[in-house]
């Protein structure tokens, strides 16, 4: 093993200042949010200190049986340790810093077991198999307002989303104190993982009445048709969850609609850019979204687990398709 001290803590509350610090900007990964997750879902969870030269690296594993042919065909679920964010979000569950970096990535390729990291970034995992996972959908914000985004779009996609929004003029749009979050809401979320191809978490409605961020209701009347649950960090809007009444969806074209709602909210807000997640690339990219690669690398304690996992690296992998829209003017 690479030089460098690693300390392994069991329970968020226990973590220290130099967790925070060497978390930099990704709020997912900070001790707040963390002690919240571990709250509301626990799975587990254990956190990964490699001290030394130069700041510390840190990582978040936890435990979860997985599909392993979640992106190709048919299935084959083993119980792995999973190094990420266990609330099924893009941010990485890991920050390398350059002294102490080979010193983690060694302590986790030994972890017993399958190891699958999630949304890695900077290429692969010195010692894992490597492959792909879903892309983040980001929308660089170059517009002063929402009507500035729309008009720089060219004619064929500011018509379809004119139509999209016609739908939603009976709409009412409301914030939700995260502690009145109701089993009402949280049936739409339930709604919506129930049809999600790609499944990692369910989440609690503890959740939604726990987790610091914005939620937003939108209804007919007195009938909630959906709700949206966002966070900010760093000058980015990242659009998290969102839940939507099916029966009614394409009569309100509510995806659509919550999507351009995320956008709205983001200009206005000063943002830099908007994280729409990681599902539905091609309307994303219908939106102006580019698309930034994640990486998922899996190890195996021994040689012919690991073998294994190199064999099946291409069923591993999610492939998506290039999509070459000229959305705006």
């Amino acid at each position: 093993m690479t030089d460098g001290r690693i300390e392994v803590i069991g329970s968020a509350v226990d973590l220290r200042d130099e967790w925070d610090a060497a978390a930099g900007g990704n709020l997912f990964l900070k001790k707040r949010a963390l002690l919240v997750l571990e709250d509301v879902n626990p799975c587990g969870q254990l956190y990964h200190i490699a001290s030394g030269a130069g700041p510390s690296s840190i990582a978040v594993t936890y435990r979860h049986r997985l599909n392993l042919l979640t992106y190709g065909v048919g299935s084959f679920s083993i119980p792995v340790t999973i190094v990420g964010i266990p609330c099924s979000v893009s941010s990485s569950g890991f920050s390398m810093s350059a002294g102490t970096k080979d010193c983690l990535i060694d302590h986790l390729r030994g972890l017993r077991g399958t190891k699958v990291v999630l949304n890695a970034e900077n290429g692969s995992l010195a010692g894992f198999v490597q492959g792909s996972t879903l892309p983040t959908c980001r929308l660089d914000v170059k517009w002063a307002s929402f009507e500035e985004y729309l008009s720089s779009m060219r004619s064929h996609y500011r018509y379809k989303l004119g139509k999209a929004r016609s739908a939603w003029s009976q709409v009412s749009v409301s914030t939700v104190d995260n502690d009145s979050f109701g089993e009402d809401l949280h049936e739409l979320y339930l709604s919506v993982f129930k049809r999600s191809r790609y499944k990692l978490e369910k989440l609690g409605i503890g959740f939604f009445r726990k987790f610091p961020s914005v939620i937003e209701q939108f209804k007919v009347g007195d009938r909630p048709i959906g709700f949206l649950q966002t966070v900010c960090s760093g000058g980015e809007l990242i659009f998290m969850f969102a839940g939507m009444d099916y029966e009614v969806s394409q009569e309100y074209e509510t995806y659509i609609n919550i999507l351009l709602h995320v956008i709205r909210k983001g200009i206005e807000a000063g943002c830099s850019s908007i994280d729409l997640g990681q599902t539905s690339e091609e309307t994303k990219c219908r939106l102006g979204c580019r698309l930034v690669t994640k990486g998922l690398c899996a190890a195996h304690s021994s040689r012919t687990g690991h073998l294994a996992l190199s064999a099946m690296a291409r069923a591993l992998s999610y492939r998506h398709k290039e999509h070459e829209y000229r959305v705006f003017k």
